[in-house]
């Protein structure tokens, strides 16, 4: 369920970010009404407000229930993919802060004029975590309990004796 509202929140963003882009902006562009076209992207990033926070709380939940142990980041595929994914998320929550904290004053006009530009840019950046996402959805956790390194060896009446665990399947042992 967690996973479900995580991603929920995560197509949300991006795909308003899409709609927002292809076809309200065009649209209000031909309006030319600036105070409709500010108040709607005020409301806009409020909207995003809550979604952001529900992404990372359950975005926290989900890397706690998978990763387990930090030392798991770099040693396996799946803390590899989400080393990539935490840049890409993190460059696109600092595009949404700024738009939340500076293009949404209305004081700051300047920097309102590059607002379809950088919206643009959280566009591509959420696509980029969608694509990663993908990538470690798919992929299979760390099981940090499922590897054996028990290993015996012994000599008897000239004899060589070793146990140690089966190759291919790992909760079995060759003797």
């Amino acid at each position: 369920f967690v996973n479900f509202i995580h991603l929920f929140f995560k197509e949300l963003w991006v795909g308003s970010l899409i709609g927002l882009l292809t076809i309200f902006l065009p649209g209000v562009s031909r309006i030319k009404n600036a105070r409709l076209t500010a108040t709607m992207l005020w409301l806009y990033s409020r909207m995003l407000t809550v979604v952001f926070a529900g992404i990372g709380i359950t975005g926290a939940y989900i890397v706690w229930l998978h990763l387990k142990d930090p030392q798991y980041l770099f040693t396996t595929e799946w803390g590899r993919l989400f080393i990539i994914l935490s840049v890409f998320a993190n460059l696109l929550v600092a595009v949404r802060l700024y738009h939340h904290v500076v293009v949404d004053r209305a004081w700051l006009k300047p920097a309102a004029r590059w607002v379809t530009y950088t919206l643009a840019l959280e566009m591509i950046l959420g696509i980029a975590v969608l694509f990663v996402s993908s990538f470690l959805i798919v992929t299979t956790p760390p099981f940090p309990g499922e590897q054996f390194s028990f290993e015996r060896h012994a000599v008897s009446q000239g004899a060589n004796i070793s146990m140690i665990p089966y190759p291919y399947e790992s909760k079995n042992f060759l003797i």
